[in-house]
């Protein structure tokens, strides 16, 4: 607080007096008796700059006081968080590594169900379509244009219904971004429905929950579940017949070769093969297979001779309901099922008459599989398709096989779509496999122009 000045010190302040012989008061000549003294417009000038800097220096101050507060408050929130960061990843790495033979441990992730996500979209009814379709427009229309959420949708109504697809589930939840609702999902996957770690590992849906410090510890749990799957030798065989179909009577028999993570009855749908079987009069198996991963999932071995065994398995599960044709018996698979019924079709030239392979090699590494062509491939029609702008692995595939089987003499049929970008069946799949079969099952049916 400063101190108030007195009359005179203020006067002193404004300008100088004087007093005269006589008392009377007087002041310069620069000042008048009704006036205070004005200043030059420079010196105002200079005044107001004076002002203006010390003005422009107090907020600068203000503003490097205020940077370095908000730089310390950000440097300490990041370090908290990597405090509590290592502390997540030390208390999830502290678990026994899971050794076949164990007992197989319990959920190790204490996460609460996810919200349910609305049963509208827009103005649609999620609950009134059934399951399949509701998968298939979470995968087929969401997910390629990254409308995670709406695939979030679709994908828990088509879950609660089929009571599969909880892996599908987990994948669309990690693209919207809720890790936590992901774990949930794949643990929820690991015992229900499918166990696979080594895929889990590397799925490019699921790369920031492998960022998440519950990873490891999940990764664990997959892993026991993926050998207690193997471990419980669980298969499943799908047939269609054709309705008007006698008993005992052969039937030339389409043997379908299921994609990696999937399994009998996805291969054989019964909407499109219903159809086909009263259409072409054969009876169409779908085969689970060779390697267990879960109920709802299966993949194929590398060993030829156990994938030959596990068909022989599944025909003589149906052996009561189905006789085959002799000499007739065909295999269709899609992606890792079609590179194993190549193979096998190569391999087994007067057991298997011919083969439709789809899109061969999506999900399988390595090149197409050599082998010595035999004569009796030369009885064999084999068609091979797959899209244009599918991984180079899989076009690459598809014509090594069409190029091995009409080299060993095979009548071959290859057909290549244009403007087909993803590994999927084509889009005139139902209308077109009556026409691939009739071109195998006649011998001397001859090979269509490529354009067909």
């Amino acid at each position: 607080m400063q101190p108030v000045r007195h009359h005179d010190e203020i006067e002193n302040s404004t300008g100088k007096s004087s007093t005269t012989p006589n008392g009377q008061l007087t002041t310069d000549k620069h000042t008048n008796d009704n006036h205070s003294p004005q200043p030059s417009f420079g010196k105002v000038m200079l005044c107001i700059a004076a002002v203006g800097l010390t003005f422009v220096g107090l907020i600068g101050g203000l503003a490097v006081i205020g940077y370095s507060a908000i730089a310390s408050v950000f440097e300490e929130h990041a370090a908290e968080k990597s405090r509590q960061h290592a502390a997540e990843v030390a208390k999830y790495s502290r678990f026994t590594p899971f050794k076949p033979g164990d007992p197989v441990p319990e959920a190790p992730l204490d996460l609460m169900p996810p919200d349910v996500p609305s049963s509208r979209l827009g103005k649609i009814d999620l609950t009134q379509f059934d399951g399949r379709e509701l998968a298939a427009y979470a995968y087929h229309r969401f997910y390629p244009r990254q409308d995670w959420r709406a695939a979030v949708q679709c994908q828990y109504q088509s879950v609660v219904k089929t009571r599969t697809g909880f892996y599908n589930l987990a994948c669309f939840y990690a693209r919207a971004g809720d890790i936590s609702a992901a774990l949930f999902w794949l643990q929820v996957s690991a015992r229900e429905e499918m166990a696979n770690a080594a895929w889990t590992s590397q799925d490019e849906d699921l790369v920031e929950v492998r960022k998440d410090p519950r990873w490891p510890i999940l990764l664990n749990y997959l892993k026991a579940w993926e050998w207690k799957w193997e471990q419980s030798n669980h298969s499943e065989t799908a047939v269609v017949l054709p309705r008007n179909a006698t008993a005992g009577e052969p039937l030339p028999v389409f043997i379908g070769l299921h994609n990696m993570n999937s399994n009998a009855h996805n291969m054989t749908d019964t909407r499109i093969y219903q159809r086909l079987a009263d259409e072409m009069g054969v009876a169409f198996v779908g085969v689970s297979g060779t390697i267990c991963r879960g109920k709802e999932s299966f993949a194929w071995s590398d060993d030829p001779e156990k994938n030959l065994a596990r068909i022989d398995a599944a025909l003589e599960e149906v052996a009561e309901r189905l006789t085959p044709e002799e000499g007739q018996q065909f295999l269709f698979g899609f992606s890792q099922g079609a590179s194993v019924a190549a193979d096998l079709a190569a391999r087994y030239p007067t057991r298997f008459a011919g083969a439709i392979l789809l899109s061969p090699g999506a999900d399988s590494e390595g090149p197409a599989t050599t082998w010595q062509g035999q004569t009796a491939n030369q009885r064999q029609g084999i068609v091979a398709v797959c899209g244009a702008g599918e991984n180079p692995a899989t076009v690459a595939k598809t014509n090594q096989y069409a190029e091995a089987f009409k080299s060993a003499g095979a009548r071959v049929w290859l057909k290549i779509y244009p403007g087909m970008n993803k590994t999927s069946l084509p889009p005139d799949y139902s209308e077109r496999f009556p026409v691939w079969g009739r071109f195998i099952l006649d011998r001397d049916a001859s090979t269509p122009d490529a354009r067909n």
